[in-house]
């Protein structure tokens, strides 16, 4: 994790950060840090290596995972890439690139 990153998450009090799930209101304390591949969009300004970071709950990363299993077993058939960094996208982790525990 880079400084700037590591001031970002001292400067918040995570006891007070709502989960900030874009799907639903959800009002769920935020207590992971998760890194999502913006497909396609991965060399857009503002990400962190291509990725988006939410703050979300357990139940919101939960659900996120399930709905990405779930979506890449959909198209399963195809070989799908990233359109931005040429990534493979078949399983879990090819999206949800990183999930951490804030405290």
């Amino acid at each position: 994790m880079t400084q700037t990153e590591t001031d970002f998450l001292r400067a918040h009090d995570w006891h007070v950060i709502d989960c900030q799930c874009p799907m639903h209101p959800c009002m769920g304390r935020a207590r992971y840090e998760v890194h999502i591949h913006a497909i396609h969009r991965c060399n857009e300004p503002g990400l962190l290596h291509g990725d988006r970071v939410e703050l979300r709950c357990q139940h919101c990363v939960t659900a996120l995972w399930d709905h990405v299993m779930d979506s890449l077993a959909r198209v399963s058939q195809f070989r799908l890439h990233c359109d931005g960094c040429g990534a493979p996208l078949s399983q879990v982790p090819d999206v949800i690139r990183k999930v951490r525990r804030l405290f």
